[in-house]
């Protein structure tokens, strides 16, 4: 495996972070019934990949870094 320099590691995940917040940004233009329709798929997904036991592979930084972000900013605001 090639080993990558710091800069060529933070350039990646910042625009993989980028790329996740303007997906995340455009959420907002789709309807409530598509939503939860992507919803109820990603759930069900998840029930089977439990069931088959698949395990889950490890998350880069970028994932890492847009799973924290929305969870942060979501702290202190009422339910």
């Amino acid at each position: 495996m090639r080993k990558r320099s710091p800069a060529s590691i933070a350039w990646r995940t910042a625009s993989r972070v980028l790329l996740d917040v303007l997906k995340f940004l455009s959420l907002g233009f789709r309807s409530r019934s598509q939503l939860a329709a992507e919803n109820l798929f990603l759930r069900k997904q998840l029930t089977l990949y439990a069931a088959r036991r698949v395990r889950a592979c490890r998350a880069d930084d970028a994932t890492r870094i847009t799973l924290v972000l929305p969870a942060r900013l979501s702290i202190g605001e009422p339910c």
